[in-house]
C-alpha cells in the first residue's frame, strides 16, 4: 500500500515538473515564431526569447533536481540565473543609454554642442535634450562615416532646426488660439444691435424669451427645467427659434 502511494505521489510529482518544463518550451516556440514573423530587432521581441529561455532552463533544472539528477540542476539553475542577470543588465543598458552614452562617447563633441546650444538661447533642459538626441542618433539610427564629428554636427544642426520649428508651430498655436479666445466674441456695432431687435421684435413671443436664454448661455435642460417640458422638446423649440430667427435676419438684411 505504502509503495502504490509513493508511486502515485511520484507521478503527480513528475506530471507536475513536465509541464513545468512544457509551458516554456511552448512559450519558447512561440517567441521563435514572433521573432521570425516580425520585426527581429525589436528589443521587447528579443527580451521575450531571453524570458523563455530562463523558464525552460528553470523548469528543466527543478525537473532534473526532482530525478536525482544534482549537477544536470544545478547547471541548469546556473544558467537560468545568468541569464536573468544579462536580461536585466541589458533592460538597463537600454533604459539609461539615450541618457548617458552622449558624455561616455564624444565628451567633447557633447560639451562644444551644449555650449553653441546655449549661446542660440536654448535652456540647459533643452540644450541637453537636443545634444543627446544627435548622439543617439549616431549610436543607434546613424549611418557611420569617415568624420564622425562631421556628422555629428550635421544630426545636431538637424535636431537643432527640428527643435525650432516645433517651438515655432507651438508658439503660433498658442498664439491662435489666445486671438481665438479674445475675439470669438465681437462687440456688435449699433447698426448690428438695431437688427437684432428688429428679428427679435417680429418674432413669436416664446421665441423671444427662448434665444434670449440661449443669448444668456443657458443649456437645453435649464430651459426645458424652468419650461416644464422634456429636454427633446426643448431642444425642438430652440431649433425652431433659431431657425426663425436666421430666416427674419435674412429678410430684414436683404431690405424685406
Amino acid at each position: 500500500m505504502g509503495e502504490q502511494k509513493d508511486q502515485q505521489v511520484g507521478c503527480v510529482s513528475r506530471i507536475v515538473v513536465a509541464l513545468m518544463v512544457l509551458g516554456p518550451s511552448v512559450l519558447l516556440f512561440f517567441s521563435i515564431l514572433v521573432v521570425l514573423n516580425q520585426d527581429s530587432g525589436n528589443a521587447e521581441t528579443w527580451h521575450l526569447v531571453c524570458a523563455s529561455f530562463i523558464s525552460l532552463f528553470a523548469g528543466f533544472g527543478i525537473y532534473k533536481w526532482v530525478v536525482n539528477s544534482r549537477f544536470l540542476s544545478r547547471m541548469m539553475v546556473a544558467l537560468a540565473a545568468l541569464m536573468g542577470c544579462c536580461t536585466g543588465g541589458a533592460v538597463y543598458l537600454e533604459s539609461t543609454w539615450p541618457e548617458h552614452c552622449a558624455e561616455a562617447i564624444y565628451p567633447t563633441q557633447f560639451e562644444h554642442a551644449l555650449r553653441n546650444l546655449r549661446t542660440k538661447g536654448v535652456s540647459d533642459d533643452n540644450a541637453y535634450e537636443i545634444a543627446a538626441d544627435a548622439v543617439v542618433e549616431i549610436c543607434v539610427d546613424g549611418e557611420w562615416n569617415e568624420n564622425p564629428a562631421q556628422y555629428f554636427h550635421e544630426a545636431l544642426s538637424k535636431d537643432i532646426i527640428d527643435h525650432w520649428r516645433r517651438k515655432g508651430v507651438c508658439r503660433r498655436s498658442q498664439e491662435r488660439l489666445e486671438h481665438i479666445r479674445q475675439n470669438w466674441r465681437d462687440p456688435l456695432s449699433p447698426e448690428d444691435i438695431m437688427l437684432v431687435r428688429s428679428v427679435l421684435c417680429r418674432l413669436e413671443p416664446d421665441e423671444q424669451w427662448i434665444l434670449q436664454k440661449v443669448v444668456e448661455g443657458r443649456t437645453a435642460q435649464e430651459i426645458a427645467d424652468e419650461l416644464g417640458i422634456s429636454l427633446s422638446a426643448a431642444k425642438q423649440r430652440t431649433k425652431r427659434a433659431k431657425d426663425a430667427c436666421r430666416v427674419m435676419y435674412k429678410m430684414l438684411e436683404k431690405g424685406g
